[in-house]
């Protein structure tokens, strides 16, 4: 919401209301110049009077904010291997920063800053290191790499005061099979802490390395200041966590379950293997939230185990889905396992807080 419009978007529209009679004051809808990859979009940023916005045929746009004309339009990604844009951007200091989605079509996952007034490219960082970069030898087939996934599925987090730009990474391609890709696989599953202004990594931390079970880091930390003064950033993974870590120090002060954990010691088997959550529960699209007030952190998990089949061999083809085996829902019965969302909360003034659960 900027002043008395509301900004929405679907998969091709964007509208801008009217705030307080919910009349339509534009309407632009975005015509696919390609076959998209995946149909989605989890809305626009806002920054001096222009809205921006990703597609699911790797262009990304602009509009003026009144008036719902299109400035300029880019495009940034390839199609034809997977590579689209549907998370929601944030702008700042002349600049738009959105990372490739399609971790799951086996892409090799990047950010980009965009120049807000002509959508030109000011700096990439890719969240599959190759070559000489940090993290590279974390892949010890280094071919692997090229498809290694490490995709944005939704929005990230800004430190305006430091500079600094939180970004949440998904989940390694092929997914299900990790012993084809063996070594950490980074910076899959992790948030990335990057220098907004040039890219440059500062720090990162992996939740979980070498992952065979689709543990994306699907949502935007948030970042607090505790009780004893420190700056703490905070994640919920699709791992079952809600995870605390330092940023002075990037050391995990806590991790707390939101959801029944159910970790198989080895990878999924050609037997299929239950995991709790699965695919599709632990902290999904929406990341947590601060009370400040009452220091309480809140975050919605879905409670719901998966089956995961290993079904070699494995083949990659440009442009479609890059599995190793299937994921279908576990006949387990567990909290919240018909689908509805469960909400932890606990307070966030301590280094080691406990569960505290939420008034009727």
């Amino acid at each position: 919401m900027i002043g008395s419009s509301i900004y929405v978007t679907t998969s091709h529209t964007t509208v801008a209301l009217d705030a307080t009679t919910c009349a339509i004051r534009w309407r632009h809808v975005y015509k696919p110049v390609q076959d998209e990859v995946y149909a989605v979009n989890r809305g626009v940023a806002y920054l001096d009077g222009r809205l921006f916005r990703g597609t699911g045929d790797g262009r990304i746009f602009a509009l003026d904010a009144k008036t719902g004309k299109q400035l300029w339009q880019i495009k940034a990604g390839d199609p034809l291997v997977g590579e689209f844009f549907s998370s929601a951007p944030i702008a700042w200091k002349g600049l738009v920063f959105i990372g490739a989605t399609g971790s799951d079509w086996g892409i090799r996952g990047f950010v980009i800053a965009l120049d807000a007034a002509t959508g030109k490219e000011k700096w990439r960082f890719y969240t599959i290191p190759m070559g000489n970069e940090p993290g590279a030898d974390s892949w010890k087939i280094p071919e692997t790499a090229k498809r290694g996934g490490g995709a944005m599925w939704t929005s990230y987090t800004l430190d305006p005061a430091a500079g600094e730009l939180f970004v949440p990474v998904g989940n390694p391609s092929p997914d299900i099979a990790p012993d084809l890709r063996p070594g950490d696989n980074l910076y899959t599953n992790s948030v990335v802490v990057l220098d907004a202004l040039t890219g440059k990594l500062k720090w990162h931390h992996q939740f979980d390395p070498n992952d065979g079970f689709d543990y994306d880091l699907g949502a935007a930390p948030a970042l607090y200041t505790s009780g004893n003064g420190s700056k703490l950033l905070v994640a919920g993974s699709k791992d079952g966590h809600l995870y605390g870590i330092d940023r002075a120090t990037q050391k995990v002060v806590f991790k707390t379950a939101v959801t029944t954990i159910k970790r198989p010691p080895t990878p999924p088997t050609k037997e299929g293997t239950e995991a709790c959550p699965g695919a599709l529960g632990g902290v999904e699209w929406n990341g947590p939230a601060v009370d400040p007030s009452s220091r309480a952190i809140y975050v919605g998990s879905v409670d719901w185990c998966f089956i995961l089949t290993l079904k070699p061999p494995v083949v990659y083809k440009a442009g479609q889905f890059y599995f190793g085996g299937d994921q279908r829902g576990s006949p387990t019965r567990v909290a919240g396992s018909t689908g509805s969302t469960a909400t932890a909360a606990m307070f966030c003034g301590s280094t080691t807080p406990k569960p505290r659960s939420l008034p009727a």
